[in-house]
């Protein structure tokens, strides 16, 4: 599956994993045609469930599974295989995946590619 937003400081929702499953990031394409660089990082926001061990009252947690800077007028790509090697469990996300960057660019385009289990 893909998702495609625009850069933006506010988060911008790309994919809202189901209960139970997680959301694995199979490839990651920015094209960024500003004129200046932009800090594009995936943000999974998701709260543990009770019946994982935690508090009675589990608490919303951030986490931040891919962090990259795009020059001006360039593109980046990772394929699985680079995107496996930024944590033990490669690029997942286990509640609502969004994007956010340093600035709000038009022309700055992220695309992800994607599956649950």
């Amino acid at each position: 599956m893909e998702a495609r937003v625009t850069a933006n400081t506010a988060v911008q929702n790309l994919v809202n994993t189901p209960l139970n499953m997680k959301t694995v990031i199979d490839s990651v394409f920015i094209n960024n045609l500003s004129g200046v660089a932009v800090r594009v990082q995936l943000e999974d926001d998701f709260t543990q469930d009770v019946s994982a061990a935690v508090s009675p009252n589990p608490i919303a947690r951030s986490a931040f599974p891919f962090d990259q800077t795009v020059p001006a007028n360039s593109t980046f790509n990772a394929d699985v295989n680079s995107l496996q090697g930024r944590s033990e469990q490669g690029c997942v996300a286990l509640g609502n995946l969004g994007a956010i960057c340093d600035s709000i660019q038009a022309t700055c385009s992220i695309f992800i590619y994607f599956h649950f289990e």
